[in-house]
């Protein structure tokens, strides 16, 4: 009885227009919009044009006592990342930026190099410009130089003695604790992902978390219309109902992903990767938890029209702060997103998209900084 019921909630679903039109074909075109307008942000920094950055360096105290900043700033490897010039004040610094001279600044405090043979706490004054993907590189790199040097005086004074007193950079460096400042990444085809992979995914997760509302639909309306206790009223038992309905729109939610997923790969060229049943697993995990979201929901919130609006409003609320919309989000939205089934929908999916990389955004701060 429950597959009979299932059946039929399946043909009447799909004999819906509204249904075809929101479930099969927006998607598709969301997919195309999103893919097309953000392409550029997934793209590797040659095709954005990548220019180095300009960096006005104002140092407070004596030139020549700075060796671990000379050197480090002088370093071969920074060439094609960023130009760097001496400033006289972080006045003038700051005048450069808002004329355009200058992308970014940095002020160098006189005792940068005192506190780091002492043993102290070293810090930067970064000073940000127009450009908020040019701060992000520059806020990664010096961020992360801070924190290479610091790890690498702790290391140095606990593994030798005497602690190095004076050196260049690179000897510094060596002794710190991570790996690595600059680590240019592969943006190849099993490394990244391009635009519409990404929003494909996003896309997909999001409207398999919508085939659950349907389920609140169905029951609302058999509900008015009187059907329902139709029926009941049959010899059939409450639970054949219940779930016979919730199959019948897993169905339902699985044609639909069956659908985008062969759509996208025809149209958009999408690869999937090679392990379709590990991408089936992650589906049905997700249209299960979105039929369970829906029945809590509807069963909880008396409303028919409250309860569409919440559970709409807790889809979109969780596609953005798990990154569904873009790659680039605060930090503390980061960690809030991680308690959003979409997030694990998305690293789930990305992950088989790039047969296994780790790699989690085409942003040029990502081939840069750790």
């Amino acid at each position: 009885m429950v597959l009979t019921i299932a059946w039929f909630e399946l043909k009447r679903m799909l004999r819906i227009k509204t249904v075809l039109l929101n479930q099969f074909l927006l998607p598709i075109l969301l997919i195309f919009i999103l893919g097309t307008s953000l392409s550029s942000v997934f793209e590797g920094r040659q095709e954005l044009n990548w220019t180095p950055m300009k960096v006005a360096i104002v140092q407070q105290g004596k030139a020549d006592e700075q060796q671990i900043w000379n050197s480090f700033i002088s370093w071969p490897s920074l060439d094609e990342l960023l130009n760097s010039f001496n400033a006289e004040s972080r006045e003038e610094a700051q005048r450069m930026l808002r004329s355009g001279e200058a992308d970014f600044a940095v002020v160098v405090p006189a005792d940068f190099e005192q506190r780091i043979v002492t043993g102290g706490q070293t810090r930067l004054e970064l000073i940000r410009g127009r450009d908020a993907m040019r701060n992000m590189v520059a806020e990664s790199l010096f961020n992360n130089f801070v924190k290479q040097v610091n790890t690498g005086q702790a290391v140095t004074m606990i593994m030798m003695d005497p602690p190095l007193q004076e050196g260049t950079w690179e000897q510094w460096y060596s002794h710190g604790a991570s790996e690595g400042l600059l680590k240019p990444g592969k943006l190849g085809k099993h490394g990244s992902y391009t635009a519409f992979q990404f929003y494909a995914v996003s896309m997909l997760i999001m409207f398999m978390l919508y085939c659950g509302m349907t389920v609140s639909h169905s029951l609302n309306n058999e509900k008015s219309f009187g059907t329902l206790a139709r029926m009941y009223a049959a010899p059939i038992h409450g639970n054949h109902i219940f779930f016979g309905k919730i199959l019948g729109n897993m169905l339902v939610s699985m044609v639909q992903v069956l659908f985008i997923i062969m759509a996208t790969r025809w149209i958009f060229g999408v690869n999937w990767g090679s392990h379709p049943w590990l991408l089936a697993i992650i589906c049905m995990l997700v249209i299960f938890i979105s039929m369970c979201m829906a029945v809590i929901l509807t069963f909880s919130i008396t409303a028919p029209s409250v309860a569409s609006t919440v559970i709409s409003m807790m889809i979109v609320v969780m596609t953005f702060i798990s990154g569904g919309m873009t790659p680039q989000l605060p930090g503390w939205l980061n960690v809030i997103g991680k308690g959003t089934v979409n997030y694990w929908g998305m690293e789930g999916m990305l992950l088989l998209i790039q047969n296994g990389s780790q790699l989690r955004s085409g942003h040029p701060s990502a081939l840069y900084a750790q």
